[in-house]
């Protein structure tokens, strides 16, 4: 694991020449709807992403998690674009400095070569849960719009609407990442309620919501499409690691 100093990711970001930025803002805004943000909130965010992509290639990375809230202040705009697109070019990349929900992002991918959706769980409704961020690969997506980061108002968040596929919902834990937690789940709709982050997908768990009610490891949880359980289990298994929920 690399610590790299978020100064060093933002001086990067801002060394980012102008000229770039403009010819790659079309990539992005082009691919969806914009949805009360405009044009110019691109710029910033695509900046973000040309910075990071900076640091990937500087400190020879192969995933990174962000402490994307760190940016907010200085560029006045977030990472929800840029981490969705590098997860899209296949380097994990999470929100947050959520460290165990990287491992779990590096270990799905390393089992089913596709992207993942970093979520928190939003919302329980008998036996189905809610999952909401404000980023997500758009190559999960079915369909997509651009709007503002739901905490700060401001940058591009992404709200993608997922496909009805079976999906598997995963998180590795503990003090010692010793614990995981694995199941596979029914889709049960997408949803676009304005006060909560904007990507929100609804699934229905097939060993219930109880783990999400009792003792969740931590927040976080990566969802992937396809259902790949069994894998994830023995993989973890084969580590050592003792299952939970």
């Amino acid at each position: 694991i690399q610590d790299i100093d978020i100064k060093d990711v933002i001086d990067r970001i801002q060394a980012v020449p102008e000229s770039q930025i403009i010819e790659a803002i079309p990539q992005f805004s082009e691919s969806g709807s914009l949805d009360g943000i405009g044009i110019e909130d691109f710029g910033p965010a695509v900046q973000i992403y040309l910075g990071i992509q900076q640091a990937i290639i500087d400190f020879q990375l192969t995933a990174v998690t962000l402490r994307c809230f760190d940016l907010i202040a200085p560029l006045q705009s977030t990472g929800c674009l840029a981490l969705a697109r590098l997860n899209d070019e296949g380097i994990p990349a999470g929100c947050e400095g959520d460290i165990p929900a990287l491992f779990t992002m590096i270990l799905n991918h390393l089992i089913q070569s596709r992207p993942t959706f970093m979520a928190n769980p939003s919302g329980i409704f008998q036996d189905r849960i809610r999952f909401a961020h404000c980023t997500v690969p758009l190559s999960m997506t079915v369909s997509h719009s651009y709007k503002s980061h739901f905490e700060s108002g401001i940058g591009v968040a992404v709200s993608g609407g997922f496909p009805s596929l079976g999906m598997t919902i995963s998180k590795i834990g503990g003090r010692k990442l010793d614990r995981f937690y694995v199941d596979e789940a029914d889709f049960s709709g997408n949803s676009s309620d304005a006060d909560l982050c904007r990507t929100q997908l609804w699934l229905k768990p097939r060993k219930g919501v109880r783990y999400f009610t009792t003792s969740p490891l931590g927040n976080h949880h990566i969802i992937g499409t396809d259902q790949y359980a069994d894998s994830f289990r023995l993989l973890m298994q084969s580590l050592g690691c003792r299952e939970v929920g």
